[in-house]
Formats: structure tokens, sequence, C-alpha cells
């Protein structure tokens, strides 16, 4: 009984992450696009293509395990996801929007990283390695991105604090 409720949250927290990455495989393009910091630009363009590796590679966790995976919905990471779409709309400042671009972006690594730790948790108790070692990958690539955009949110506020230092 217990393997079969932890097998369950596990293809939840399977599915989920699955509707999360496909919800950033279509956003980041157009954060990417509204990002005036070229290595911002380049981190965001970088993560489409690392976000549909990722999704690829979870999708044979079908095969690992048995376990049928299918895209659910997040409300919490759609509303992550809704407020980086909001700043890619302001059209004042770039280098404040860059900022708080790079600031949701990490809000949302750090959600991944830890939708990624809870479903690693499930597969330790269930004793699937493979997908233990490929999930732990994943989340490892996602808390070395978190800790890029944190470098790039300190670099980001220096520079928007000199520009407004010499108005």
């Amino acid at each position: 009984m217990h393997y079969m409720i932890t097998q369950y949250f596990l293809q939840q927290e399977l599915n989920r992450i699955l509707g999360i990455e496909a919800q950033l495989a279509v956003a980041l393009p157009f954060v990417a696009e509204s990002t005036q910091h070229h290595r911002l630009q380049r981190l965001f363009r970088y993560q489409v293509g690392q976000t549909r590796r990722q999704r690829d590679r979870l999708l044979g966790a079908e095969e690992m395990t048995g376990i049928t995976l299918r895209e659910a919905r997040c409300d919490s990471a759609e509303v992550l996801i809704a407020d980086l779409r909001e700043v890619v709309e302001i059209q004042s400042n770039a280098s404040l929007r860059d900022l708080m671009l790079a600031n949701k972006m990490r809000l949302i690594k750090n959600y991944e990283t830890t939708s990624y730790s809870r479903a690693l948790h499930y597969t330790w108790e269930l004793g699937y390695i493979a997908l233990s070692e490929l999930l732990d990958a994943i989340r490892q690539e996602e808390k070395r991105t978190e800790a890029k955009l944190t470098v790039m949110i300190h670099d980001l506020t220096i520079n928007l604090n000199q520009v407004d230092l010499s108005v």
C-alpha cells in the first residue's frame, strides 16, 4: 500500500514538473527576446534548449518506471510564469526590467529545484535508482542556473545603482 501511494505521489510530481517545463519552453523565448543585457539574454536562450532537453529526458521516466506521465497543471508555477510575462511587458527602464526578469526567473528555478527534490525523495523510497540519478542531474542543472542568476542579479543591481547615482 505504501509503495502504491508513494508511486502515485511520484507520478503527480513528475506530471507537474512536465507541465512546468512545457510552460517555460513557451515563455522563455519571449523573455529572452525582451532582455537587453547580453549575458542574461544568452542565459535565457540557453534555458530554452535546456528546458526542452530536460522535458525529453523526463519522458524517459515512463520506460524506467512504467508510470504513465502527462503534463499537469501547476497553479503555483502558472502564477510565477504569469509574473514573468508581466515583467516582459514593462517598457520604461530596460535595466530595471532585466533585473526583475532575472529575479522572477530565479524564483522559478528555485521552485523547480524544490519540485525535483520532492520527486527525488519519492524515487529513493521506491528504489528507482536510474530515475533518481536522472532527477538529481536535472536538479543540479537547475541549481547551477539559479546560482548564475544570483550572480547576474548582483551585477545588474550594481549597474542599476551606478546609473541611478550618475543622474
